[in-house]
């Protein structure tokens, strides 16, 4: 095995510190954990994957922590839960108005995600760049984690 770590490798760790450092600040801001912020940021941005499960799955979160985290942000009237008519073991989640002053941030996190992460590139680089990465997960949607 070689020592030397691959570039996407790389750019997947120095993407991950950041994203962390991001979620932490806005987690700070509106006193909420950052595990709770990146539940909010994932059901704003893939609203049709929207139970307690999909978020476990795509966040990389145990159920457990996932289900004490939609707890907490139902309680504080940032989302709903509502149980699945056709099978009751799931529970669709949706975020309330209350919400959005925090997904405002939150989109805003992902710009300076983006820009800080990106920020080594031209812009036809970084659309390419892009184009590519939607490219990929595309792909990868059709598949099963």
């Amino acid at each position: 095995m070689p020592r030397n770590k691959s570039e996407l490798q790389l750019f997947m760790q120095l993407g991950g510190r950041l994203f962390e450092q991001l979620l932490d600040e806005t987690a700070a801001k509106w006193q909420l954990s950052p595990s709770e912020i990146q539940i909010l940021l994932f059901l704003d941005q893939m609203p049709h994957l929207d139970t307690a499960r999909d978020v476990a799955q795509y966040c990389g979160m145990s159920k457990a922590s996932v289900s004490g985290n939609v707890l907490k942000l139902a309680t504080r009237g940032l989302l709903t839960v509502d149980v699945d008519l056709k099978d009751r073991r799931f529970q669709h989640l949706t975020l309330t108005e209350q919400v959005t002053p925090i997904i405002a941030d939150t989109r805003e996190l992902l710009q300076r995600f983006d820009a800080q992460l990106l920020k080594a590139l031209t812009d036809e680089e970084r659309k390419q760049f892009l184009s590519l990465l939607s490219k990929i997960n595309a792909a990868d949607s059709s598949s099963s984690l």
